[in-house]
């Protein structure tokens, strides 16, 4: 049985592939509900189609897909994940305002009223999914996690499954980073915790290109491991946290080194790894801007710090 995050397709990949067990069983549900409410027999039909369904709902409960006004949405539709039955815990001790925003009463909707432990209670678990023409449920993303950057507005769990469907990653978490002190804006920061060693943060960020090239390419980072939080899940605060920590060091190492500036290809560098947050042994001369997670704000901060080193007209003229 496997549950708690969202299912690592490849991981499951490689379990069938050398030997699966009898039964693979995905299990899906918040700890407000006590726990399970959908289950799902991974089939290798579902390996086969590159996607695996939630499952179908469990006894006792009863599951809703609805719209911003809580009113049901069509099948295959996607919408917010609610949850009636018996499992749905009271509420949230002594914090009010959380049980405000999380559980909701639900006169409107054809509520199983037979049902052992049913009423209008029901816990909004701030999920986005759909129900496909089989009455299997699908994950979509996290309401909280779909986030607008440049413009676009971006599902970081989708980011994350491209990732993983490249076979160059085990693990991926995608994290929105804002440092405080750069002009620059926001930037997409994937985690990625490679294959093998053999992998480098650039194929990654190609291979990502060649299956989504019409989303924005997040900056790659490599890792041992993700961190996990006190739940077991991955700890994405602390991954924030740590790119605008590193991002820090870079940008003052940076300037304690403008002095050593000796030729164009040292100064341009310099411009490129204070912009981007990276270290100086990170970037090649034939690395891609956008590849490396370079945004089109950054090329216009990027070519502006260019013209006030010396006009751009001199720097092609003598670069050679």
């Amino acid at each position: 049985m496997t549950g708690g995050e969202i299912i690592n397709e490849p991981v499951i990949r490689k379990i069938f592939d050398h030997g699966p067990p009898e039964r693979v069983i995905h299990m899906y549900g918040p700890t407000e509900c006590t726990v399970f409410v959908i289950s799902h027999k991974i089939t290798a039909a579902d390996i086969h189609n590159g996607h695996i369904p939630l499952g179908k709902p469990i006894g006792n409960f009863q599951l809703f897909i609805v719209d911003e006004n809580l009113s049901p949405v069509p099948t295959d539709s996607e919408g917010e994940l609610v949850i009636a039955g018996a499992g749905v815990c009271g509420g949230y001790c002594r914090n009010p305002l959380a049980n405000i925003k999380s559980f909701t009463n639900l006169p409107h909707l054809p509520l199983k009223g037979t049902a052992v432990g049913f009423s209008r209670h029901a816990y909004r678990t701030g999920d986005i999914m759909r129900v496909n023409e089989s009455g299997l449920y699908e994950f979509v993303s996290r309401r909280d996690r779909q986030i607008k950057i440049r413009g676009h507005r971006v599902e970081l769990e989708g980011l994350e499954n491209i990732f993983l469907s490249t076979d160059l990653a085990s693990a991926a978490a995608v994290v929105k980073v804002e440092p405080k002190d750069a002009d620059t804006g926001p930037i997409l920061v994937a985690h990625i915790v490679p294959q093998c060693i053999h992998v480098d943060p650039e194929t990654v960020a190609r291979a990502f290109v060649s299956r989504a090239p019409h989303l924005p390419v997040p900056r790659v980072e490599l890792l041992v491991e993700l961190p996990l939080g006190k739940t077991g899940k991955c700890d994405r605060r602390k991954l924030e946290q740590l790119c605008i920590e590193k991002m820090r060091v870079v940008r003052e190492s940076q300037m304690h080194s403008n002095g050593s500036i000796d030729s164009v290809e040292t100064c341009l560098e310099h411009i490129w790894l204070e912009i981007l947050g990276y270290p100086k042994d990170h970037l090649d001369f034939s690395d891609d801007f956008f590849h490396l997670g370079g945004t089109s704000l950054q090329v216009a901060h990027l070519i502006g710090r260019i013209r006030l080193l010396q006009p751009l007209k001199d720097l092609i003229l003598y670069s050679l």
